[in-house]
């Protein structure tokens, strides 16, 4: 009863978070008085509605679903293995590592003109974006994990005659996941940036597309209606992957608390 009487008092208190954060975004709108700098919360749920019955908004929320999660998976099963690799190996990570540092700072954004000459107009450059930006944080973090996993407790297991491989699925990648849940937090971020920014300028349809029209079209109820989407769905995919990360690490179920 105190777990259920807790969840309710998150759920209140996040209630009470948003409604106040409406309240001051109406306010502003108010104040400024100009639908086309700051339209009310109104007119952008108005917006909203007629988006998703009239406009096919639905649509362009599932081509950027799809999108975002095969990139997505892309970036993980190369990030999480090349982290592997690297945090069990000085030597690869030494020849690695410079080109990494090189190409980390670069914003995927940046790469966008470049690689729309190399996959045109649609889901490649969708892909190549996403997978760039998410990667990047896979591998840096499986890194660390690996890194940070007591080196006794391997030496406990290779002198009670474990295998490598023994030892690897269950020391390293246990110590490791910790990490890789937080990765995967970050790397969603960073995937749903990434898609907005290509779609925004390099895709037919999609919710980057569907902003890019309405601010042609100076609809700013309509920009603000999309970017709501965008932060309503970034916010359920990282409370799907922190519920992964309760179930898969119930004794750091504290640092994966839902909030409510």
């Amino acid at each position: 009863m105190s777990t259920l009487n807790a969840k309710l008092h998150s759920f209140l208190y996040y209630c009470r978070t948003i409604s106040l954060f409406i309240f001051l975004w109406w306010l502003i709108s108010v104040w400024i008085d100009n639908r086309l700098l700051i339209p009310s919360p109104i007119l952008v749920a108005t917006a909203l509605w007629d988006m998703f019955f009239h406009q096919g908004f639905l649509r362009d929320i599932l081509i950027s679903l799809r999108r975002m999660a095969l990139g997505y998976i892309m970036a993980a099963l190369v990030g999480v293995p090349l982290g592997f690799i690297l945090g069990s190996s000085s030597r690869i990570e030494s020849i690695v590592n410079p080109v990494v540092e090189i190409l980390r700072p670069i914003s995927p954004i940046a790469w966008i003109p470049i690689a729309m000459f190399l996959f045109g107009v649609g889901d490649g450059l969708a892909l190549f974006v996403i997978f760039y930006g998410a990667s990047f944080q896979f591998l840096l973090n499986t890194v660390a994990g690996v890194k940070s996993v007591d080196k006794r407790l391997v030496e406990a297991s290779l002198t009670m005659g474990a295998s490598r491989w023994m030892i690897a699925a269950n020391v390293i990648l246990p110590g490791t996941l910790p990490l890789i849940i937080v990765a995967a937090r970050l790397a969603m971020a960073s995937a749903w940036m990434s898609i907005i920014a290509a779609e925004l300028v390099g895709a037919p349809d999609g919710l980057g597309f569907k902003i890019e029209w309405a601010h042609s079209m100076l609809l700013s109820e309509q920009i603000l209606a999309g970017m709501v989407t965008i932060g309503f769905l970034g916010y359920l995919t990282d409370v799907l992957i922190r519920f992964i990360g309760q179930r898969i690490l119930p004794w750091k179920r504290a640092s994966y608390g839902l909030g409510f």
